[in-house]
């Protein structure tokens, strides 16, 4: 399962580089749950995606939509070999 898991990450990771964005921060909320509460938790990783022309064109109309940025994305893992990828319409918060 963490071989189907990484390759959807690096996949992931592959495609929006192509596009455009890099990648800020990478966060492993499961090994931050073993690391601070001593709790085995479902790997749950979210990726800090930025596409800096986009930030600045953001930021250029306006500066709130800077509490969204960077772009997150949640990998998590939902068992029986289903892995979930959300991330949030930055258009539909702002509204």
């Amino acid at each position: 399962m963490n071989e189907g898991y990484d390759h959807l990450i690096t996949g992931l990771e592959a495609a929006l580089k192509n596009i455009g964005f890099g990648f800020v921060s990478t966060i492993d909320m499961d090994s931050a749950f073993k690391e601070k509460l001593g709790i085995d938790y479902k790997r749950y990783t979210i990726l800090g995606a930025c596409n800096p022309n986009f930030a600045l064109e953001a930021l250029g109309l306006e500066e709130q939509p800077g509490v969204l940025l960077p772009c997150n994305l949640e990998v998590i893992d939902q068992a029986g070999g289903k892995v979930e990828v959300a991330i949030v319409d930055p258009a539909e918060m702002m509204q």
